[in-house]
Order: structure tokens, then sequence, then C-alpha cells
């Protein structure tokens, strides 16, 4: 990798001149409506400190390859990426497990590799590498997150490669690569690894039906503070029975500390008497609130009797935790399908017999 840096520009009028020239050849071969091309007419647009900002960011971000040791390690490349699968190679990458400064090199590396060789297996072989490849990535949680790395993990089989990640425990993957990992917001974090909780110890929902038991404690445990902001059978005057969907509902919006969205913008407080599971969305719209068939996170989600395999005279009331880019969005719930444990799902498709009834802080 080669890097030309802003005291050679202020020295030397051909280096100044340089970037320039580097486009201009670029563009010769590749044609000046190529996408790197592109981003190069924008930011030759960029003025004052804009253009001040835009060049500190980026030499922010490369810093780490002025030092010689990265410039040694990156000017060339001598590892022959495309003969790992066609001939028998035994490659170790020695990675140091208390220091992170260089964590990225080695996440790049394999991001490399792993493009490298789907795209060889494509083009050159149609489909297959002729050899299989496969990484151990012993002390995973030291190498750097890995660019797309959970994507890679479903597919990578197809073109004669595998990955074999291995950590000293689970939850080093879930702090890296969990969907929707959401940085510092602490609430979607919890409500990420009480999914999470559930798909590995207890399986999402039992759709199948199940006797699973569930106490206080238990609850607690896995929740946090959600008992203690709702009190089974009258706390903050909600008297919905402990266990049943409708507590369940109640209890994470008075955690939440959120409110009905009412239509002209006030905020209107859940009653005691919101009906079954199937009238929360209409009391919710008698009681001024605005209502809808999108899922929005935050939202109350009513089932009609009888549709997704709910009780007909009853139907069901769910909580949405996310929203996600396909349309796709996770609810939690209790009681679903006689299982009165507080877990989880992803529902894919809004048919007639969802609605949805809006909160806000």
């Amino acid at each position: 990798m080669k890097r030309i840096t802003a005291n050679q520009f202020q020295t030397s009028e051909r280096y100044y001149k340089l970037p320039k020239v580097l486009f201009e050849d670029y563009a010769k071969k590749y044609g000046h409506e190529n996408f790197t091309m592109r981003n190069w007419a924008d930011f030759q647009y960029y003025k004052d400190k804009t253009l001040d900002l835009v060049i500190a960011v980026t030499t922010a971000k490369f810093a780490l390859f002025n030092i010689q040791s990265v410039i040694d390690l990156t000017q060339k490349d001598s590892m022959d990426l495309k003969t790992w699968g066609t001939q028998k190679t035994m490659v170790y990458l020695v990675i140091p497990d208390n220091d992170t400064t260089f964590r990225f090199l080695s996440a790049l590396f394999f991001s490399m590799v792993f493009s490298t060789l789907t795209r060889q297996a494509d083009v050159d072989f149609k489909g297959q590498l002729p050899i299989h490849v496969r990484s151990y990535l012993d002390e995973f949680a030291n190498v750097g997150e890995i660019p797309d790395f959970a994507e890679q993990t479903s597919t990578v089989s197809s073109w004669n490669m595998s990955l074999v990640p291995i950590l000293q425990n689970i939850a080093q993957l879930f702090l890296i690569y969990w969907e929707g990992n959401s940085g510092d917001k602490l609430l979607e974090r919890q409500t990420r690894a009480s999914e999470w909780y559930y798909q590995i110890e207890k399986g999402f929902s039992q759709p199948n039906g199940g006797t699973a038991q569930s106490d206080l404690k238990a609850l607690e445990a896995v929740r946090g503070d959600f008992f203690e902001n709702s009190i089974p059978g009258g706390g903050d005057g909600m008297g919905y029975a402990y266990g049943q969907c409708t507590w369940g509902v109640a209890a994470r919006i008075n955690q939440l500390g959120l409110k009905l969205k009412g239509k002209n913008g006030e905020k209107i407080p859940i009653i005691s008497t919101m009906g079954n599971g199937q009238d929360w969305v209409r009391t919710a719209t008698s009681l001024g609130g605005e209502s809808g068939t999108s899922p929005q996170a935050g939202a109350i989600l009513s089932f009609a009797g009888g549709g997704h395999g709910t009780p007909t005279e009853y139907g069901h009331v769910a909580f949405v935790e996310k929203v996600y880019p396909d349309g796709s969005f996770l609810i939690s719930e209790t009681n679903y399908n006689g299982n009165p444990n507080y877990t989880f799902r992803k529902l894919s498709v809004v048919d007639s017999s969802l609605s949805f009834a809006y909160t806000t802080k």
C-alpha cells in the first residue's frame, strides 16, 4: 500500500500534482464513469473547511500506515492467495492477544482471503475451488471484526471453503457480530442479549406448543429491571394476570416509560382495561391513539383471533422491539402458544390479521 503524505505535497511541486496525474491515468484505464472517478470528481468540489475535514479524517484513519513496519508489511503481496485453492498450502497468522493496535490488519487479511478465493471459485472454476480451504480462527475474538463475516459463514461452503471460529465463550461472538449491534445504546443491547439468551438456552417461543415453566426469579434474571417495573396482578395500576400476553406488553411499556402516541401528538397512558390481546389496538384507537398497518419499534401489535395460530376467542398482543431493513420485525411476547416465558420471534409479513398502535416517550 502506497501513501502520498502531506509533507510531500508541501515540499515538492511534482508530488503536489501527483494525485491529479494518478487519477488522470486511472481514468484512461477505467473511464470517467468509474465509481472511484465519480468520488474524485465530488472531492474536487469540496471547499475550505469541508476539504480540510475530509483530509483530516482520512489522515487519522490511515495514521497507522505511517509506521514503517506496517508499510513494509503492506507494500507488496507475497501471499499468492490464488494458489491456496489449487495446491496444498498452510499459512499461520500470529496475532498478539494483549494488543489490539493492529487488529484491523488481521481482519483485513481474512476479508481479502474470503473475497479473493470466492471470486476465484466463481470465475476460474465455475463455482468450487479444486482443494478445500479451511480457516481455523483460534482466539477468534482477537482477530478483529471481519467485514460481512456473518454472511460469509453461511455461504463459503458452496465454494468448497469452511470457517472454524474458536472462542473462549459464546459472549465474545455476540459482542462483535450479533445482528443489529447498537454500540453504546444500552437498552437495545440488553434486548438483543435477551433474544440470544432464549435462542440458545430455550429456543424461540416454542411454536409447536410447550409446558415450559417460569418463575419470578427466572424472569427477573433474564429481563433485568423488567419485573421490578411491573408487579404482576396490579403493579402500576395494571390488572393483567402474570404470564398472559397482555401482562407482558403492559410490563414492557411500563419498563420503557412509553405512552400511546396520540393522533395530535398527545401522550396517552394505557389503561387496565385494554381488553384481550386482539382488542389492544382497537382500544388504543378509541382512546385517541395513532394506529396503522406498518410495524414500528415500540409499537403494540394485536393479532386478530385465529391469526398466526393465536386463540380464536382472544387473539394475542405483542411488542415490536425492532424493525429490520428488509421489512421484517422482532417482537417480544408472553404466553405465545401457551409458553409463559418472555420470548422473542421475528415476523416477515404483515397481513390483515395484524394491526399496530404506536407509542412515544
